[in-house]
């Protein structure tokens, strides 16, 4: 009889457990969404897997930029593509051009990506900026012109991708 109630005893014990834990977590879940509620945990305790943020762009590098229009950007990158990797790539540009179109951001984002009309509809130059909500570049139009000065990143089968815009129009 003893054993019984031990054993009765035992499984109320243990149903307790895991009703507390389960209801803990129930509570836990409709506060904070669950994602959150690991990111604190994994982030405290293992702070080595904190999420990446970007550190702030220094303006100051785009001093100095080299006047191009697009078409000049993508003729150098199609007649000699190492010659325009050595004179353009992580180097500061100021582009003019006119928009072709914008391109549609995530939710969230807090850039903004445009291309400039290059004549070729498959070759293009896309223009991004940190800062969506900057009066300048909401103050872009497509079919408007625009002078930006920008790092150029990098090359796609799409076209010449430049970063860390700033528009200079007046």
């Amino acid at each position: 009889m003893e054993e019984e109630i031990s054993e009765r005893r035992w499984y109320q014990a243990d149903w307790l457990k895991v009703t507390l834990i389960g209801g803990a977590g129930y509570l836990l879940g409709s506060i904070f969404p669950a994602g959150y509620v690991n990111y604190l945990v994994r982030s405290t305790l293992f702070p080595e897997t904190l999420v990446y943020q970007e550190p702030e762009f220094d303006v100051s590098l785009l001093n100095g930029a080299e006047e191009v229009t697009a078409k000049l950007l993508l003729s150098t990158l199609e007649n000699n593509p190492s010659d325009f990797a050595a004179k353009f790539i992580d180097k500061p540009v100021r582009i003019t051009g006119t928009i072709d179109w914008f391109m549609e951001s995530d939710a969230g984002d807090k850039d903004a990506t445009l291309t400039l009309d290059t004549g070729n509809r498959y070759d293009n130059v896309f223009l991004s900026f940190d800062d969506a909500s900057d009066p300048k570049v909401i103050a872009l139009d497509k079919g408007g012109s625009v002078t930006a000065s920008c790092i150029v990143t990098g090359t796609t089968n799409s076209g010449v991708h430049m970063r860390h815009c700033r528009v200079e129009n007046k």
